[in-house]
């Protein structure tokens, strides 16, 4: 067990998302879509298009889920940081 958690880097909740829609959840959830209107670039080498971070460890050391869905998640996070500013 020990050893496990200490290769854990970050958790989600074993879902694709697009970088795109990563990004316009968080906008959003700021309040921010008119200010920080999403611009499209030409992609770099290595560019990121999707990212999904693996629960599998977790789910079978311990049997973990996830408790919220990514929007929820997000907005917990996003309120923490406010709050502990």
């Amino acid at each position: 067990m020990d050893r496990l958690m200490c290769s854990i880097k970050y958790l989600g909740n074993g879902m694709d998302i697009s970088v795109n829609e990563l990004t316009k959840t968080i906008i959003s959830i700021l309040g921010k879509s008119k200010k920080y209107p999403v611009t499209y670039k030409k992609a770099r080498p290595g560019d990121q298009r999707h990212m999904r971070a693996s629960i599998a460890k977790l789910k079978t050391a311990i049997g973990w889920k996830p408790h919220y869905n990514l929007k929820k998640g997000l907005q917990k996070t996003i309120q923490w940081a406010q709050e502990n500013k």
